[in-house]
C-alpha cells in the first residue's frame, strides 16, 4: 500500500489523527514512521493490539527496526494495558504519562518521541469514556506545541457515531488520511520563549484544538506573543479565539503578530477594545 508522503514531512510537535479503517494501513503507518522516527534519532512508541504482529511486520519491513527494538529506541507495547472498562478513561494520568514518556527520552538522549496508537479507539466507544478520551486529546495539544512528541492517533471512523467521530478529529490539529497526498488539515503551534508561533489552517476542522494550544501561553506572566503569520486560513471562530486568549491575560500585554489581511478583521471582530492588546501586522 502507498502511504501518504505527508507523514514524512511531519514534525515534533504535531498531533495528528489518522483515520484507518483496516489493519494494513495501520502497519503501513507504523512502518513509514519507524522508519522517519528512526531516522531522525526519535524514540518511537507504539500501544496497539497486536504487537508481537507490529513487531515482526516491523523487523520485516523496516531497515534498522531489529536494532532498534534490541536497544529500546523502538517499543511496542500492547494495548490490552489501557482497558478503562471498569475504572474508567482518566485524561489527567494519560497526560502525566505522556510527559513521563517524553522525560525519559530526553534523559536517554534521543531527539524526541514520535508514538502512535490505536487504543483510544476502542476506549472513546464506550460512553462513559467518550467525554474523557476527547478531553485528553484537547489537553494533549498544549504538551505537543512544546516540540517534544509527535503524536499519530489512529481512530476508525466506521466504529463512530458521526457526532463522536466530529469531536475526535476537531481535537486534533491536523487530520490526515493513510493514502493519498497530503492532509486534510494542518496546524502547528510551536512554543517560544515569549509565547506561541502558530502555522497552517484554524478552522472547523480542528476547531477544538486551538483553544488548546493557546491555553498553554494564558498564564505567561509578561507579555506574551501570538505569531501567526504562518497562518495560511483563519475562520472567524478562530478569530474569536484569539481575542478571548487575550482577554484571558487582562492586565499583561498580548502581541498578536499576524498579516494585514488578519489584523484587519481582528479589529473588526473588536480587537481594540481589549486594553492590553496589541496587533501588529508583519511580513511573514
Amino acid at each position: 500500500m502507498d502511504v501518504n508522503p505527508a507523514l514524512d514531512q511531519l514534525a515534533l510537535g504535531d498531533h495528528v489523527c489518522c483515520p484507518v479503517s483496516a489493519t494494513e494501513q495501520t502497519w503501513a503507518v507504523a512502518a513509514a514512521g519507524t522508519a522517519c522516527g528512526l531516522r531522525d534519532g526519535q524514540k518511537v512508541l507504539f500501544i496497539v493490539d497486536d504487537p508481537d504482529g507490529l513487531r515482526g511486520f516491523l523487523t520485516g519491513t523496516v531497515a534498522g527496526a531489529e536494532r532498534a527494538l534490541a536497544t529500546g529506541q523502538l517499543q511496542v507495547h500492547p494495548s490490552a494495558g489501557t482497558d478503562t472498562r471498569d475504572a474508567g478513561f482518566n485524561a489527567d494520568q494519560t497526560v502525566d504519562m505522556l510527559r513521563a514518556e517524553i522525560d525519559l527520552a530526553d534523559r536517554q538522549g534521543f531527539a524526541g518521541v514520535r508514538a502512535t496508537g490505536d487504543f483510544l479507539s476502542t476506549i472513546v466507544r464506550q460512553r462513559h469514556n467518550t467525554d474523557a478520551v476527547i478531553d485528553y486529546e484537547r489537553q494533549a495539544n498544549a504538551i505537543f506545541a512544546e516540540g517534544h512528541i509527535l503524536g499519530i492517533c489512529h481512530y476508525d471512523p466506521r466504529a463512530l457515531a458521526s457526532a463522536t467521530w466530529q469531536r475526535v478529529f476537531s481535537a486534533h490539529p491536523t487530520t490526515l488520511l493513510p493514502t493519498g497526498n497530503g492532509t486534510l488539515t494542518r496546524l502547528h503551534g510551536a512554543r517560544i520563549p515569549s509565547g506561541i508561533r502558530l502555522t497552517g489552517t484554524a478552522d472547523l476542522a480542528n476547531r477544538d484544538a486551538l483553544p488548546a494550544l493557546l491555553a498553554g501561553v494564558v498564564a505567561i506572566p509578561g507579555a506574551c506573543r501570538i505569531d501567526t503569520r504562518g497562518l495560511e486560513f483563519v475562520d472567524v471562530p478562530a478569530i474569536g479565539c484569539l481575542l478571548r486568549t487575550a482577554a484571558a491575560r487582562s492586565g499583561r500585554p498580548t502581541i498578536i503578530v499576524c498579516g494585514t489581511q488578519l489584523a484587519g478583521l481582528l479589529h473588526l471582530c473588536g480587537a481594540r477594545s481589549l486594553p492590553d492588546l496589541v496587533v501588529t501586522a508583519e511580513s511573514p
